[in-house]
């Protein structure tokens, strides 16, 4: 007789092989996620995991292969009233987040110039490009021969300008995100001309030009004037185009071109590019009337212009006290003992006796306009010394940035606004004679407006239109509001200048 279980037995035993089953696939499911958690390399994530709980269905291969592809370390718990069911609870803080991977935001396109016909690379080479909305405009740094800009995914016309080369216009590229792209331009050389005459009675030993479109002949970086100033071209095309002093052989020099007028009274300036300049004539000193003649060139274009010679003039000033008394006397004994045969300046030592510097500021006014300005110091005594403390530079740090260009207003075009050239501020030379008056050399002879200011003293004066030298009173008038009373008030400039010493 066969023996038979109840049916509530039986179906306990059948329950109890599902549970069996079910725990071994759990089991089995946590070791592969424990095994693929330390072997399976981690890849970027793109954003946190948020900290949720997750409801998953009975456990089967596919559930097992989503824990895998989930790439988490997870927290199972295992509910003991509904083993059918699998909770899984994921925490953002059980695991640390890796950081996403960077991807290009910009393309980035590098643009060189070379001659045309040498094919030598040229620096100081200037980049503007433009899109329908955006724009760029960098120079290439000290000695550079390319610009290279991340530019914002777009279709661009490049600009390309160099002095002394006509600018030329690329044709448009496409700049896509993470793509590098090269670019050269032939640039060539300018070829127009300014053939002047000087006219007039007055004295005109050079002509003078400034504009961007000048450049060096071969010869300039030869001669040792040739130093590097503010920074331009210290090397790249040679120190030609850094040259402080005009060159003997072209008249070349960073600031502007200087030329001889020849007996005939005419001058040229020649292998220009198209642009603005500004010309002006000035005697052997250097110095011009402030008058000066723009000039708009176009390609191989050739202009001839008429000028007139400056007529310059020296003024002498004669500086009154605030109470009415001539300080010319005083001024010119300190310079007659300084420069006095066997007076040696004294050297500036620690033990030196020293005077604070009063120095002077000229400022020449031709009409309403402004002419030049110069400087000079109140004589010091011959037992002490005057030092002046060096002037202290510092450069402004530039910021990195995701992207060269900006959105481009409607008024900015493919070509920039062009530069009004301007010549360096006039320095006039100023210095107080043996006879106490002060010495302004090279003004106009035009009627001038001349301001004299140390410290709270000032003085305006009007010089009448002459041609010879001319000699003016300067009064003195204290500018600021400081009674008396005040520990550091000085009633007239002879109490300033004895208080130094002090």
């Amino acid at each position: 007789m066969a023996f038979r279980f109840p049916a509530s037995t039986m179906a306990d035993m059948r329950s109890g092989r599902e549970r069996a089953r079910r725990a071994g696939l759990l089991i089995a499911a946590l070791v592969v996620v424990a095994g693929a958690w330390f072997l399976v390399p981690d890849s970027p994530r793109s954003a946190p995991v948020d900290d949720t709980r997750v409801a998953a269905t009975p456990t089967t291969d596919a559930t097992i292969v989503e824990l895998i592809a989930a790439d988490v370390k997870p927290n199972l718990r295992l509910a003991a009233e509904t083993p059918a069911v699998l909770e899984v609870d994921v925490r953002a803080s059980d695991f640390p987040l890796r950081p996403a991977a960077r991807r290009a935001q910009s393309g980035r396109l590098t643009l060189s110039a070379v001659d045309a016909v040498t094919r030598v690379p040229l620096d100081d080479v200037r980049v503007r490009i433009v899109s329908g909305t955006r724009i760029a405009d960098r120079e290439a740094g000290t000695g550079a021969t390319a610009v290279v800009l991340k530019l914002t995914p777009d279709t661009y016309t490049p600009f390309v300008l160099v002095p002394g080369y006509e600018p030329v216009e690329l044709e448009a590229v496409r700049v896509e995100l993470g793509a590098e792209l090269e670019l050269t331009a032939a640039m060539h050389r300018g070829s127009a001309r300014i053939k002047g005459i000087v006219i007039g009675v007055g004295n005109a030993r050079h002509a003078e030009l400034t504009g961007a479109g000048r450049r060096p002949c071969d010869r300039c970086a030869e001669s040792e004037a040739a130093q590097p100033s503010r920074g331009k071209r210290a090397s790249g095309m040679g120190k030609g185009w850094s040259r402080r002093d005009p060159c003997a052989h072209c008249g070349f020099a960073a600031d502007f071109t200087r030329i001889p007028v020849d007996a005939a009274a005419t001058f040229a300036f020649r292998d220009l590019a198209s642009g603005d300049y500004a010309l002006r004539l000035t005697d052997e000193r250097g110095h011009g009337d402030g008058t000066s003649l723009l000039v708009a060139l176009r390609e191989a274009q050739h202009v001839r212009v008429e000028m007139t010679a400056p007529v310059l003039r020296d003024v002498l000033v004669n500086v009154i006290d605030v109470d009415h008394m001539s300080l010319a006397d005083s001024w010119g004994s300190l310079v007659s003992a300084v420069a006095a045969p066997g007076h040696a300046r004294s050297v500036l030592l620690e033990s030196d006796a020293s005077a604070r510097d009063l120095a002077w500021q000229v400022t020449v006014f031709e009409g309403s306009e402004f002419f030049g300005r110069g400087e000079f110091l109140t004589p010091t005594r011959p037992s002490f010394s005057d030092g002046r403390p060096a002037p202290f530079g510092g450069r402004k740090l530039g910021t990195g940035q995701a992207v060269d260009d900006r959105t481009r207003s409607s008024d900015e075009g493919l070509r920039p606004k062009a530069r009004a050239p301007k010549f360096p501020q006039v320095v006039l030379e100023s210095l107080v004679r043996e006879d106490g008056l002060i010495r302004i050399e090279g003004v106009p002879a035009h009627e001038l407006t001349i301001r004299l200011k140390c410290e709270p003293f000032l003085a305006t004066m009007t010089v009448p239109e002459s041609i010879d030298i001319t000699t003016v009173r300067a009064l003195l008038r204290r500018t600021d509001e400081l009674g008396a009373d005040d520990s550091s008030y000085s009633a007239t400039f002879r109490a300033l200048d004895a208080a130094r010493y002090r």
